[in-house]
């Protein structure tokens, strides 16, 4: 049986506007946001499932204000947080962040700073976050919604709103909907959790995860965007080169005198902004030219842009020769690693 269904709108009995409008070209236009199992590049998010750690997985004792997962800092005052780690997640997840409480912490702080990009849409408009949160016994857990006062600009912050979660042992996926958001919102935003409803947290633990932040007034099932997707949005912010191999070539260049040579990395993924840059110790690494290999003495970027740094590699007296093709290579160990940031 064949059915044909002649509309120009579908509207729910309980709203005040139509869900669907159709046109006579066969486009359909949606009263709010489409959703579904599937990707619509909803969340404004980065790593809400916590799937992606090139710091590091464990992190004892963090400073204030440090980077922990990809895109996720913590802060506290008094004593810091044991620790911050990524572990197992609940049912639906690989992974979630726990935080582990310590004596003497008077506040500690989950949060992600949102690009002013992300958000260029939402002055004025009405968004929904979710997180799937845990603890190791029952609490009230603080999340905090604000602004950046100047475009990209965390240096100080406006609040929005805030509010409460009422978080028991078993994971469950806590909703909240912000309406009418300022137009200050544009200069990017931050979504932050705190245990303990922001007082002192002095032992136990916070485990969350699947957080998301989208458009509209209703919490879609969370987004799962794809493994590849995912990384590159988070190394849009840091990238961490690690030798995989314990030869592992980082870039190629010339010698440029008998003791120095420039070599040249790419970056995958263009940075948010001209990205600082660090190395691990120099001498994970040595340059490869004219058939031999040189330790070095330093590593120094020289040269930046978002997507590519020339490192100046210096070594101990003078075996290079001048003008020769040659590498940066690691030194028989994958310890060797270059870091790049442009973090918020």
């Amino acid at each position: 049986m064949t059915a044909i269904l002649n509309t120009t709108q579908i509207q729910n009995a309980a709203s005040t506007t139509p869900n669907i409008t159709l046109d006579t070209a066969g486009n359909a236009q949606f009263g709010g946001m489409p959703y579904g199992g599937s990707s619509f590049l909803r969340n404004r998010i980065i790593n809400g499932a916590m799937d992606f750690a090139q710091r590091g997985t464990s992190f004892s004792s963090p400073a204030v204000g440090s980077y922990t997962l990809d895109r996720w800092t913590v802060y506290s005052t008094g004593t810091a947080p044991a620790t911050v780690a990524q572990v197992a997640g609940p049912a639906g997840y690989r992974y979630a962040t726990q935080i582990t409480g310590t004596a003497g912490n008077t506040n500690a702080t989950f949060y992600q700073k949102i690009e002013s990009y992300n958000c260029s849409d939402l002055s004025g408009q009405t968004i929904t976050i979710q997180a799937n949160i845990s603890v190791s016994s029952a609490q009230t857990v603080q999340w905090v919604l604000q602004y950046a006062t100047a475009q990209d600009n965390f240096a100080s912050t406006t609040l929005i709103t805030q509010g409460t979660w009422s978080a028991t042992t078993t994971a469950t996926v806590f909703t909240a909907t912000i309406t009418g958001l300022p137009s200050g919102a544009t200069n990017g935003m931050q979504l932050q959790f705190a245990p303990q409803n922001g007082g002192a947290f002095t032992s136990g633990t916070i485990t969350i995860t699947g957080v998301q932040l989208e458009l509209g007034s209703v919490a879609t099932p969370f987004e799962v965007r794809s493994q590849g997707t995912e990384l590159a949005m988070c190394q849009r912010y840091y990238y961490n080169m690690q030798a995989q191999t314990i030869y592992a070539l980082f870039g190629s260049g010339f010698n440029n005198s008998t003791s120095q040579a420039s070599v040249i990395v790419n970056i995958p993924v263009p940075m948010r902004v001209t990205p600082t840059c660090s190395t691990s110790s120099v001498s994970n690494f040595y340059i490869v030219a004219s058939g031999g290999t040189f330790s070095l003495v330093s590593i120094n970027p020289a040269h930046y842009t978002p997507t590519t740094v020339r490192f100046d590699c210096n070594t101990s007296g003078t075996p290079l020769t001048f003008g020769m093709n040659c590498t940066l290579s690691a030194s028989g160990t994958t310890a060797a690693a270059l870091y790049f940031s442009a973090e918020l």
